[in-house]
């Protein structure tokens, strides 16, 4: 079930970062795996 669709570009990233933590790209590499750019990973 999709949330309320808030302001397009306000909240958007507001809410993917109180739903993963810090935002959108950083959280989904941490989650899966040393994607492009590393969030915190030296290899």
């Amino acid at each position: 079930m999709p949330p309320e669709p808030p302001a397009p570009g306000t909240e958007s990233a507001a809410a993917a970062t109180e739903k993963s933590g810090t935002a959108s790209p950083p959280p989904a590499t941490e989650k899966s795996a040393p994607a492009s750019p590393p969030p915190a990973t030296p290899a």
